[in-house]
């Protein structure tokens, strides 16, 4: 017979209550839950992949079996394979039969007009034979001269490339009448060239790399605010009108170099 209990606000008690016989065994204790199966699981064998490459044992066993080498582990290093330059790159033989690349992020070298061999650029400022007074850089695939700064804009700067001839020059000021002349620097400045006091308390600096010239103008003293250029054979962006911004003056750029500043 199953008792029900039933709670009574003010009284606990036990109350009989007529029923059908349970069919649950009495011997049956808890919850009744039906039987699962949980049979094993097979799990494959991990696996490992075949490698796709095999990597050589080094061919000389003096070499260090290292990821990495200090810079005395490396050999030492022979003469320069000249046969196997290119623009950016040097090959060096080394004493153990190794060879040492050098990959640079520009131009180092340079074929001279007419050959097809490949010479060092040489940055230096040099006379220019062609033109008495005027200098010009030594050794390029282009060519940079500077001449005298002489009144309404003549002479200065001039820059030959694949794509033509540019020039670029301070314009002097009104009344001026002796030429400006380039001055090259000395010791580790062979590289440049300077037009002292083209304007008052100011001078223009010209400074040669591998791959393009740059123009630094030296105030001293402030009394000038504008300096003004002539330039033929360059690009030109017009400003907006009305912006009071003068035109700007992009050089020409050498096959392959950066653009001149």
């Amino acid at each position: 017979m199953v008792v029900a209990a039933a709670p009574v606000v003010g009284l606990l008690g036990l109350e009989p209550v007529a029923g059908e016989p349970s069919t649950v065994s009495q011997a049956t204790e808890g919850p009744l839950v039906p039987a699962v199966g949980d049979p094993e699981v097979a799990l494959p064998e991990p696996s490992v992949p075949e490698p796709t490459a095999v990597v050589p044992e080094a061919w000389d066993p003096r070499m260090p079996r290292v990821a990495r080498r200090s810079a005395g582990d490396l050999p030492e290093q022979g003469p320069e394979l000249v046969d196997r330059r290119d623009a950016r790159t040097e090959v060096f033989a080394n004493a153990d039969g190794t060879e040492t690349v050098k990959l640079y992020g520009g131009p180092v070298h340079y074929q001279p007009d007419g050959t097809s061999s490949w010479e060092k650029i040489d940055n230096r400022i040099v006379a220019d034979e062609s033109r008495p007074g005027w200098l010009r850089n030594a050794g390029n695939d282009w060519t940079v001269r500077f001449g005298p700064i002489a009144p309404v804009g003549a002479g200065g700067v001039e820059l030959t490339t694949d794509a033509g001839v540019a020039r670029y020059a301070p314009e002097l000021p009104a009344g001026a009448a002796a030429p400006v002349l380039p001055v090259v620097g000395t010791g580790a400045d062979t590289d440049a060239v300077t037009y002292r006091g083209v304007w008052p308390g100011v001078d223009v600096v010209y400074t040669v790399s591998n791959s393009q010239v740059r123009e630094d103008i030296v105030v001293a003293d402030g009394a000038q605010a504008e300096y003004p250029f002539v330039v033929e054979g360059l690009g030109l962006t017009a400003p907006a009108p009305g912006s009071g911004v003068g035109a700007e003056v992009l050089l020409a750029v050498p096959p392959g170099g950066e653009a001149p500043q």
